[in-house]
């Protein structure tokens, strides 16, 4: 029964906001101001101190988790928007438009396809142009 309510669109959201996460803990890790990024998007006081203070996996692990609660719960109490953008993830939300190609297996076929059709709406050669051309060229036999 839990199944058919699973929401893909929560799913991709979490999925997007925890790999972010993690991708900018582990930045602000590596130069010393881990806490203070945990402070700023509000999840250090949800954190045990000893974590703060850790190793990075442990610490990644948790404020992820923690982050996908606050998520879950913003979703549930109608407010996921507004609190996406308090932690810096509000383009997380927007939806992404792909390109549809003709040909998507053979990218180089259409390139020849295009310029065949071009060449052949090009115009004629000019005739008093080809006739100064050919008067350049001599014949050795």
């Amino acid at each position: 029964m839990k199944e058919s309510r699973f929401d893909h669109r929560l799913d991709s959201i979490l999925r997007a906001a925890r790999v972010r996460l993690m991708e900018r803990l582990r930045y602000a890790y590596f130069h010393g101001r881990a806490q203070e990024y945990l402070e700023e998007i509000h999840l250090a006081p949800g954190l045990d101190p000893a974590l703060l203070h850790g190793k990075l996996l442990p610490l990644e692990r948790a404020a992820a988790d923690l982050l996908e609660h606050h998520i879950c719960h913003a979703r549930r109490k109608g407010y996921l928007k507004s609190y996406l953008a308090e932690v810096h993830m509000l383009d997380i939300l927007v939806r992404h438009q792909h390109i549809q190609t003709v040909n998507w297996g053979h990218p180089n076929l259409s390139l020849v396809r295009a310029s065949n059709e071009a060449a052949s709406v090009a115009t004629p050669p000019d005739p008093d142009r080809v006739q100064r051309l050919r008067a350049g060229f001599h014949v050795v036999k």
